[in-house]
C-alpha cells in the first residue's frame, strides 16, 4: 500500500515537472529559513552563558531624549563603571 503511494507521487513528479520544481524549491527555501531562525534563536538565548555567573550580568542602556525622539543605546560612556560601583 505504501509503495503504491510512492509510485503515484513519483509519476506525478515526472508528469508535472514545472509544478514539482516549484513545490520542491518552496519546501527547500521554507526549511532553510526555519533552520536559520532556530539557529538564530539558539544563539541569542545562549548569549553570555559561558560565564559561570551569567545570571548576575546586567546591561547598562543609555536613554537619549531629543524633543519627541527617544533613542536607547545598549552601552554607555566610560565613567559610568566607577559610578555604579
Amino acid at each position: 500500500m505504501f509503495f503504491n503511494y510512492i509510485k503515484i507521487a513519483f509519476r506525478n513528479l515526472v508528469r508535472q515537472k514545472l509544478y514539482s520544481i516549484i513545490k520542491i524549491l518552496g519546501l527547500a527555501i521554507g526549511m532553510t529559513f526555519a533552520i536559520l531562525l532556530l539557529l538564530l534563536a539558539r544563539f541569542e538565548l545562549s548569549y553570555d552563558k559561558y560565564n559561570s555567573k551569567y545570571s548576575r550580568i546586567y546591561m547598562v542602556n543609555t536613554h537619549f531624549r531629543q524633543g519627541e525622539k527617544d533613542d536607547i543605546w545598549m552601552g554607555s560612556s566610560f565613567p559610568i563603571g566607577g559610578a555604579l560601583k
